[in-house]
């Protein structure tokens, strides 16, 4: 059973290697404009761009609009923070017995056949998982992910994902790699549902780099076995430009592996990328 096991996790990380590394984008150096392009279009700064005439009236709007984004994102965060990432006075007898280090991690979720990846009876004090999942808007757009979270008590993990998008735009190709790190505090460690926050950096990778800061929130919500929800926020503000990505799962559990069905967005200004995944990961 143990040489079972360890021959399902070596097939799944080659999986995860083949994905995250095969040579799946061309480049293209006359291309046709696409939906890649356009996003990444988006992101250009334009103190960058040569100086043009305005008028005191646009000057305004540039500045308006300006900070209105910068607005919409402090007050996003703002707005979390107050509601949901303070301590409230007796959470600690209220949700945790006492005792806010009464929480563990289980192997994997629903290993005691009830609880989540979290549990206040015997378990672990770290935990690991690793996913890979493809990505798919049209024919002519998809992609790959690679996502390693890794925790090394119940009070925080480091995550790290990537996704590199591949469009086919009349026979020419054009590609794009989105990639964040973030230092998550779970806010709510509970056997039934666990929600966590975090800053980090977001690098966006294409004809040029363009990277700033991120930040992110996001829940698991462990309805019944075998069966979970994942939601994920992401938000930056690269050059004035506000980036946002959602990421919505069903998860299906199976022992230390488990795979999904979801939905992801990427949003830069006005152009989104969106559609449907599928994917596949497991605990350690």
């Amino acid at each position: 059973m143990k040489l079972k096991s360890s021959l399902i996790t070596i097939l799944i990380l080659l999986i995860l290697f083949i994905l995250s590394s095969s040579p799946i984008i061309a480049i293209a150096d006359d291309k046709d404009k696409g939906k890649l392009d356009e996003f990444e279009k988006a992101l250009e700064d334009t103190t960058r761009k040569g100086k043009k005439k305005t008028t005191k009236a646009s000057k305004e709007n540039d500045t308006i609009t300006d900070d209105s984004i910068a607005g919409q994102l402090f007050l996003h965060a703002s707005l979390f923070v107050f509601r949901l990432y303070t301590y409230f006075p007796g959470e600690k007898e209220a949700f945790y017995n006492g005792d806010l280090f009464s929480v563990k991690f289980q192997k994997y979720p629903y290993a005691s056949g009830k609880d989540g990846l979290m549990t206040f009876d015997e378990g672990k004090f770290y935990s690991i998982d690793i996913s890979t999942n493809y990505l798919y808007e049209s024919a002519d757009l998809n992609g790959v992910g690679f996502k390693l979270r890794f925790s090394p008590i119940t009070f925080f993990n480091f995550t790290y994902q990537v996704t590199r998008l591949h469009e086919e735009t009349n026979g020419a190709n054009d590609r794009l790699t989105i990639s964040d790190f973030h230092l998550n505090y779970y806010r709510f460690r509970f056997p039934e549902f666990t929600m966590w926050w975090g800053l980090g950096s977001k690098l966006i990778s294409g004809d040029n780099d363009y990277s700033g800061f991120s930040y992110n929130h996001g829940f698991e919500w462990y309805l019944h076995t075998p069966i979970s929800v994942h939601y994920n926020y992401k938000a930056s503000n690269i050059n004035t430009v506000f980036v946002s990505d959602h990421t919505f799962n069903l998860n299906y559990h199976w022992k230390p592996y488990f795979m999904y069905l979801g939905y992801q967005s990427y949003n830069a200004g006005s152009v989104s990328i969106k559609g449907c995944s599928i994917g596949v990961g497991f605990f350690y």
